[in-house]
């Protein structure tokens, strides 16, 4: 007889967790579930606990392959399950008590091809939860219901900033995925991007519950955390692709075409930052991309294909250069970076062209370094200054704009080899 869910777990030299992990599914006692495990090449005792594990319940499978990567083994377990519904969790993660029950009850009570929940994290150190938390990422912050379209469903999440892309945080129909033969990508990072997407634009009954029913583990060394390589930034440039190409369709409709844009633009975001990150070595190495993802990298200028950056010593002295033309100077941001910009001018003797410094609002009463602090819109300030701003990209392009507002029309941003620059002659 089938098994109403399989609950598919790639096993990847995790010997330290994944007694956790298969103890989290087997104290719940639920029948008709089956606990396939695709033991992915591992080199440690990984395959030993399983054999353990498995002498003692038959709902566990073992598959044993050579390493093929989280898709090639998610990808064996669903050719593999026998479920009504498949369930992703990764070795390291663990299901919150009562997790299958209440999955289980659900999809017995609904028609839908696919279930979406959320995940509280646990983090391995104080560090991890510094500087990479996650918790308002895998906890949507609202419910959404349903069953209702993919497409809704997405669009309504991307509107309030909302969207998880964790293939672990569903439970998918596992007829309905053969049908669309939705597979992961062999061979790709970030593969759950790619495949969360096409179920959101292929499902036509999805539904939400806004419960923590799984436990995500930060920790160092997985994949999430480990450092930036190129095939992260190629299956960032997989999924681009993907969602530029539906979106050239013209298939949907306004509001999704809308969600899909904004995606997308996050994912481009993420690929460059990814690509900022990456050691000299690692940007040089091959990669087999094809003709579409070569000018997609040259367009972007990523990877053996980024446009070389001038030095920061030939940034500086052009900057030198553009301050002695100007009769006044306004440097618009007095933080740290207002204050670099500061020193540099003093220490090059052009401290006396500075006229005040400016921030967007609320300057009140006061001076910096000697200097006056105004506002943007104080109509004392000479419109034919040369403004410098001087703040963080994030905050750059509204800087931008509130200069253009105020009628100045002689306007530098400082440029981030310039920063640096700025840094080391502090």
């Amino acid at each position: 007889m089938s098994n109403f869910l399989s609950v598919i777990i790639p096993v990847y030299n995790t010997e330290k967790y994944l007694r956790e992990c298969l103890d989290s599914i087997l104290s719940q006692r639920m029948e008709n579930v089956q606990i396939i495990c695709v033991n992915d090449g591992s080199t440690d005792d990984s395959l030993s606990i399983l054999e353990e594990y498995q002498g003692n319940n038959s709902q566990i499978v073992i598959i044993s392959q050579e390493n093929q990567g989280l898709s090639g083994a998610r990808n064996t377990g669903i050719r593999n399950a026998d479920g009504k519904y498949i369930l992703f969790l990764d070795s390291d993660d663990m299901l919150h008590d009562n997790a299958l029950k209440e999955i289980i009850n659900i999809l017995n009570n609904n028609n839908t091809e696919i279930l979406l929940y959320d995940s509280d994290c646990i983090y391995e150190t104080e560090r991890l939860k510094e500087i990479d938390y996650k918790d308002d990422y895998y906890h949507r912050k609202k419910s959404y219901g349903g069953p209702k379209c993919g497409q809704v469903m997405f669009a309504e999440q991307m509107e309030n900033d909302d969207l998880c892309d964790s293939a672990c945080l569903l439970a998918v129909n596992r007829q309905w995925l053969i049908d669309r033969n939705l597979l992961f990508r062999p061979g790709m990072l970030n593969e759950d991007c790619l495949f969360v997407f096409q179920c959101f634009m292929l499902a036509e009954k999805v539904m939400h519950i806004n419960k923590s029913l799984m436990i995500y583990r930060v920790r160092e060394g997985s994949i999430m955390t480990s450092k930036p390589q190129y095939k992260n930034v190629q299956g960032r440039m997989i999924c681009f692709t993907e969602m530029l190409s539906i979106l050239l369709d013209h298939s949907l409709s306004p509001r999704v075409a809308q969600a899909v844009a904004k995606f997308a633009g996050a994912v481009m975001y993420n690929l460059k930052k990814l690509d900022s990150q990456m050691t000299l070595e690692e940007r040089k190495k091959p990669v087999n991309f094809s003709p579409e993802e070569k000018l997609l990298a040259a367009s972007m200028e990523i990877g053996i294909y980024s446009a070389p950056n001038m030095s920061s010593r030939m940034l500086l002295l052009g900057f030198k250069e553009r301050v002695k033309e100007a009769d006044k100077v306004v440097i618009y941001g007095a933080g740290k970076i207002g204050m670099m910009v500061y020193q540099f001018l003093k220490d090059n003797d052009l401290s006396d062209k500075i006229e005040a410094f400016v921030v967007t609002k609320d300057a009140g009463d006061r001076k910096v370094a000697g200097i006056p602090l105004m506002n943007i819109d104080d109509q004392q300030i000479p419109r034919e200054a040369l403004v410098l701003i001087s703040a963080g990209q994030n905050f750059q392009w509204d800087m931008l704009e509130t200069t253009r507002q105020n009628g100045f029309y002689d306007v530098e941003v400082i440029h981030a080899s310039l920063g640096r620059g700025l840094e080391e002659c502090r």
